[in-house]
């Protein structure tokens, strides 16, 4: 059977079953055959009582969606409702499949738009445009397209180094894509990057950009999500980072402790074993990607491409206000200096004024010829 929700994380499904056998990973909801072991898509193994049915009930068409329905609720993405909605494809009787997206409260809907207009607008081959946005009872929505892809995740460890230092290089050209339209993906790990093709020559897409901005609540979140702080370029860098020790060390940032990633001491917050065939140079690069402080991190991703060797990006330009610090308003302190300084100013002004009319009723006398360089500025351009 083709996939149907790859990647979708959707740990539990709690609705009525609607008669179908098709099998599902109970992780990723994709479907899958009765004697598979472990699903080919986020590597789980098939448990003991075996793949869970496909649940479905009271489907519901999706207002202003051109046929589409909403079939299954999925894991929320934080401040992120997330449902399944396919739609029958013609006479064949096959359907697509795609992911609606919802902000759960209206604070957030003018952010949620300005996101979905701004991913219509990027141009890469590794990012997918919306499907459709629009608004559904009440709430502005994002159709995204489903993908059945494998992941990075389930290919940890199968590229070489130069392979994936290529794969690190492109996937780095996209977010830069989405950086130059003022985007900060914030949730970029193997997990979120499908891949297809060549093994030798693979192409990625680059999958679930979250709704909002990026927060706590996330798997693999950044060490300045989980205390609290706003998404930044440099947060994409540490995802950047994590794709990389991913593929060099065929492991699951998840499965890793993150116990400490938050902490307030310096450094990386993974390990970087010595054997992994990078040079010096690249290898004190993936520590500063892994970093805990963003500011001990490459700038951009345009920097991450230039020191693995790669041909420089231009540079994207600033991230809107809503996501970087906003500029200081001037305190009463800075107000009265500017005060002062305006008094000060006008006082200068009005000594030189005096001296100037002293000067020109002075005693009537051949004036001496003024200086070359104040002849020079008082004549006409």
């Amino acid at each position: 059977m083709a996939p149907r929700d790859s990647g979708l994380a959707a740990d539990h499904l709690s609705l009525v079953t609607g008669g179908t056998d098709d099998r599902c990973c109970p992780r990723c909801a994709a479907e899958r055959q009765q004697s598979d072991p472990h699903c080919p898509e986020c590597a789980t193994a098939r448990p003991p009582t075996g793949w869970a049915r496909i649940m479905v009930k009271g489907a519901s068409a999706i207002d202003d969606a051109d046929g589409w329905m909403a079939d299954a609720s999925l894991r929320a993405n934080g401040p992120v409702l997330r449902q399944r909605a396919s739609r029958a494809r013609g006479p064949d009787g096959g359907h697509d499949v795609g992911v609606l997206l919802q902000a759960s409260d209206a604070a957030l809907f003018a952010e949620f738009q300005d996101r979905n207009a701004a991913l219509a607008r990027v141009d890469h081959r590794a990012i997918q445009p919306p499907l459709r946005t629009g608004v559904h009872r009440g709430r502005p929505f994002r159709l995204d397209p489903h993908l059945s892809l494998p992941r990075l995740v389930t290919a940890s460890g199968a590229f070489d180094l130069a392979t994936s230092l290529k794969i690190v290089s492109e996937l780095a050209e996209a977010v830069s894509s989405l950086h130059a339209h003022g985007v900060v993906h914030g949730d970029l790990h193997p997990r979120t990057v499908a891949v297809h093709g060549d093994p030798d020559d693979p192409h990625l897409v680059l999958v679930g950009v979250p709704g909002v901005q990026a927060g706590p609540w996330l798997r693999e979140a950044a060490p300045e999500l989980m205390r609290g702080a706003s998404s930044e370029p440099r947060t994409d860098v540490f995802g950047l980072g994590l794709v990389l020790w991913s593929l060099l060390t065929g492991k699951n940032p998840h499965a890793e402790s993150r116990a400490t990633w938050a902490d307030e001491r310096p450094g990386p917050a993974l390990d970087v074993p010595d054997d992994l065939g990078l040079t010096d140079a690249q290898r004190s690069l993936l520590l500063s990607m892994l970093d805990r402080e963003p500011e001990a991190r490459p700038a951009t991703v345009s920097a991450v491409v230039a020191a693995l060797g790669g041909v420089p990006m231009p540079q994207a330009r600033p991230i809107p206000a809503a996501v970087t610090a906003p500029a200081r308003a001037p305190s009463s302190p800075d107000r009265a200096l500017m005060a002062v300084g305006g008094v000060a100013l006008a006082a200068m002004l009005a000594a030189g004024a005096g001296i100037l009319f002293v000067l020109s009723s002075g005693p009537t006398s051949e004036p001496s010829p003024p200086p070359a360089a104040v002849v020079q500025a008082a004549t006409p351009a």
